[in-house]
């Protein structure tokens, strides 16, 4: 029904979508998500109605669907690329004042989505995927390493940033005992 309402109302059409198929998916299980919900004040299942959307946010649908489906006239891909992870960004997304405001600015879903994690969440993901990068790349050392003086300046600079994090995080933490080593996982 959400569909059909904003092709009546003018704010969708489906064969201007960007990519030939349609995915009701994305529409329907966005919907079950508060963030997307609340965003288009959509009524709840129960009450079944021909537009379960209030005239007052007839443009948010718009917005929805163009970031659901996309736009062909409008040259506009769709940020929801796949239903995973996109579709719980663009929930978290239009729950967040700052965030919904760089969505509508231009700024991809990915950002968008970086905006409404606290900072914390952001950092901890930083190394994660930094603690990751780095153990595939011990993994290629004896078969990757071209012997060149600029692989071994990467590897310093790389050092560099991750003991001026380490020791930033320690000075923190501690008063600073000099003989202290590095505190690890394990």
């Amino acid at each position: 029904m959400v569909l059909e309402q904003a092709e009546r109302l003018g704010v969708f059409d489906r064969e201007d979508r960007f990519r030939q198929k349609l995915a009701f998916s994305h529409l329907y299980t966005g919907l079950d998500y508060d963030g997307i919900a609340s965003f288009i004040e959509v009524s709840p299942k129960e009450e079944e109605t021909p537009d379960p959307v209030p005239a007052n946010r007839k443009e948010e649908l718009g917005e929805l669907m163009v970031w659901l489906y996309g736009s062909r006239r409008e040259k506009r891909e769709p940020v929801v690329q796949s239903q995973n992870p996109d579709l719980r960004r663009l929930n978290a997304v239009v729950a967040d004042r700052e965030s919904l405001s760089a969505l509508r600015s231009g700024v991809d879903l990915a950002k968008a989505f970086e905006v409404s994690e606290p900072p914390a969440v952001l950092f901890e993901e930083a190394l994660i995927t930094a603690k990751r990068q780095l153990t595939t790349a011990r993994a290629y050392l004896t078969t990757g390493d071209d012997g060149t003086e600029s692989m071994l300046k990467l590897v310093g600079t790389i050092a560099e940033i991750a003991a001026d994090i380490y020791y930033e995080l320690e000075r923190k933490r501690r008063a600073g005992d000099p003989r202290r080593k590095f505190i690890t996982e394990e």
